[in-house]
This record gives C-alpha cells, structure tokens and sequence, in this order.
C-alpha cells in the first residue's frame, strides 16, 4: 500500500461514531484516516483530527458559526418544503 490519507468528511454531531468505525476500517487495510468535523449545530459525539472551529477559522467564518448555533436553536427544526 502506498499509505495514503484518506480524508472522512462527518457531521461529528450525528455521524460521530459511523467516522469513527469507516477510520477503523481503513486503519485495518494499512491507510491512514483523517477525520473533519463540518458540522456546525451539536455537540461532537467523539473528537475528529480536524475541529469545526479549525475548519470554520480556515474558512474566516468562526463569527459566522458562532451566530448560526444561536440562530439555528431558536428556529422551527422543521426544513422548509
């Protein structure tokens, strides 16, 4: 093996546990697994390599993150149809 990284994309909010099972997985056939958090409502169900906060302050959205949280909670759940 050529022993890539092979990067995993999660909402660690809701998907925490399925990132962590699909880096088992590569980890088992000899690659290396990074995970990235791009959720940005709940809490992180485990830690991912790479936080929200790091991916948002790449982006210069950590401001922006912030007041999403806070919009996000006082709206109706409920997607727009």
């Amino acid at each position: 093996m050529s022993g890539k990284t092979i990067v995993v994309l999660a909402t660690m909010d809701t998907k925490g546990k399925e990132a962590e099972f699909l880096r088992a997985q590569i980890k088992k056939h000899g690659q290396t697994a990074m995970i990235v958090d791009v959720g940005v409502i709940g809490t992180p169900a485990t830690k991912a390599d790479v936080t929200r906060a790091e991916v948002a302050a790449a982006g210069g959205s950590s401001s922006w993150m912030r007041g999403r949280r806070r919009r996000r909670c006082d709206r109706d759940p409920t997607p727009a149809l």
